[in-house]
């Protein structure tokens, strides 16, 4: 038996509609006979609000109360979701990420795994239960305190449970809370690293996540793409040394859709001409 595991951020389960679409897809893959592990963001714009209250009544609010704090998001987020599957007649329980025995350092904010135990995780599929796991939170083993993971940790999570690998989140630009880390994570000058992104057009914003690790002598070598807009970053990506890898093409897609009356022939060639003509 397969085991499948699904990550939906918080627009995908933002309201009780989209988190009912979610629960469908899952229950497929159950029905399918697959085992499901599944994690979840906070619905919507959830976590941001958190935080904008824990501002309006501390200019500078504590780490640890503040993780308790944002991991409410996901905790709601996981029960709902498993209520949806329940009412659809599959098994479901969730966990929150130390009932999922993800056990972290104690950086409040900016927490790095350190080791996925998941017991119970492993005994609910073992009873042929769905898990549904809160992303972005963990727990200190040694202090019991529980951390977050910062901005990126359900995918962080998400990752770790399918592979029991350890995370790098690279912000854009620092924040103002949490550690307020450029790079957040654990590593060391030499590591390897791989980059995972949504998609790739011209690659240019691939060379610029990749700068900061570079610059802080991590190794990069390989890009992770989910789609390749195919106007042209595989091809720049490859002229400086790196390797892109995609789940899909968007020529793929766009003959699925025809394929599947989406799309009608007419539009299928415009959007392939503009491919071919509009490219970087």
């Amino acid at each position: 038996m397969t085991l499948y595991v699904q990550k939906y951020g918080g627009t995908s389960v933002g309201t009780p509609e989209r988190i009912s679409a979610v629960a469908e897809r899952i229950v497929a893959t159950r029905k399918d006979g697959h085992d499901v592990v599944v994690v979840v963001s906070a619905m919507g714009d959830t976590t941001d609000e958190l935080i904008d209250l824990a501002h309006a009544v501390n200019p500078d609010p504590p780490g640890r109360e503040m993780d308790m704090l944002l991991t409410a998001g996901e905790r709601i987020s996981m029960a709902l979701t498993a209520m949806a599957i329940d009412a659809r007649g599959v098994e479901a329980v969730s966990f929150t990420g130390s009932q999922a025995g993800i056990l972290t350092d104690a950086a409040h904010g900016a927490a790095k795994i350190q080791e996925i135990r998941g017991t119970r995780v492993r005994e609910a599929l073992g009873e042929g239960k769905v898990v549904i796991v809160a992303g972005f939170q963990g727990v200190d083993p040694d202090t019991r305190e529980i951390t977050t993971l910062g901005r990126g940790g359900s995918d962080a999570t998400a990752v770790a449970l399918a592979g029991n690998l350890p995370m790098l989140y690279a912000r854009k630009e620092v924040k103002d809370h949490g550690t307020r880390r450029a790079i957040e994570g654990a590593f060391a000058p030499g590591d390897v690293v791989v980059l995972i992104d949504d998609v790739i057009t011209d690659g240019a914003s691939k060379f610029e996540a990749a700068a900061p690790l570079i610059e802080a002598g991590l190794i990069v070598r390989d890009f992770v793409i989910f789609l390749d807009r195919e106007q042209g970053g595989a091809d720049r990506l490859r002229e400086k040394g790196y390797t892109l890898h995609s789940a899909l093409k968007i020529s793929a897609a766009l003959d699925h859709l025809r394929g599947a009356g989406r799309l009608s022939a007419g539009e299928f060639q415009r959007c392939m001409d503009f491919i071919a003509t509009v490219r970087f």
